[in-house]
């Protein structure tokens, strides 16, 4: 299949699963409620999962043979510190990629804003792909290295409780979350590469030998800043071009 006609083909997909749910919007109010807020929790999001890794941390190995083949606690830290470029490498794309509306300001779909989501969400962003499917299911692909059942438990909660509702709003295409999906897997996956494991973890690994309490200070601070998917530093960067230019303009 060529690519022009596979991507007319993605596209009519995409409208189509977009415009099925979306077709629910405005018959209830609470679950509209429900659902934005959902979308807009990272108690409900970034909490639950980070609350998991953590889980996964202190859990005793189910026997040796798995500890030292696969050490969950360097597959967790490695995950964890993957996500960051992983989130980077989505934002990225978003940036520099051809703009991709989001699917509830595209007129030609005609969607239904669902009660309580604001008409300007995410207005000026690109929605390819979905940052919150390359978090998401990289944490879930960590997880899987060390536990099938916490992965897949994981996988589940990413696509049904994470993914489904952005689709349902209109925040994003099938494809969008499909792509980021695909891109969070990918990089968690080279968690089985130990060479490049040691390599990532080689600074956190010394600085727990260091100072342990330091290091899990450390790896608190990043664990909430991946819950609340790294909104801080998102706010930092950019209002750092204004404070740049005003330190400028005063010397």
């Amino acid at each position: 299949m060529h690519i022009f006609p596979f991507m007319h083909f993605l596209s009519s997909v995409d409208d189509a699963v977009v415009t099925y749910l979306n077709s629910f919007a405005q018959r209830s109010w609470t679950a509209d409620y429900l659902i934005c807020a959902a979308v807009g929790s990272n108690l409900f999001k970034g909490v639950v999962v980070l609350t998991a890794f953590w889980w996964a941390w202190f859990r005793a190995p189910e026997n040796r043979a798995e500890q030292e083949i696969r050490p969950p606690r360097d597959i967790l830290l490695y995950t964890i510190l993957m996500c960051v470029p992983a989130v980077l490498i989505a934002r990225l794309m978003a940036l520099y990629l051809p703009f991709r509306a989001r699917p509830i300001h595209n007129p030609a779909l005609h969607l239904k804003l669902a009660f309580t989501l604001s008409p300007d969400t995410f207005h000026t962003w690109s929605s390819f792909p979905c940052d919150h499917a390359v978090l998401f299911f990289a944490l879930a692909t960590g997880f899987f290295l060390i536990s099938r059942r916490l992965g897949w438990l994981t996988f589940l909660f990413a696509a049904v409780c994470i993914m489904l509702p952005r689709v349902y709003v209109g925040i994003h295409y099938p494809s969008d979350v499909l792509a980021g999906a695909l891109l969070g897997v990918a990089v968690a996956s080279t968690a089985r590469i130990v060479n490049l494991r040691r390599v990532v973890n080689w600074p956190a690994q010394h600085l727990l030998a260091y100072s342990p309490g330091l290091f899990y200070a450390s790896l608190f601070l990043l664990s909430y800043l991946t819950a609340v998917l790294y909104e801080p530093l998102r706010e930092m960067a950019s209002s750092a071009p204004v404070v740049l230019h005003n330190l400028a303009s005063r010397l």
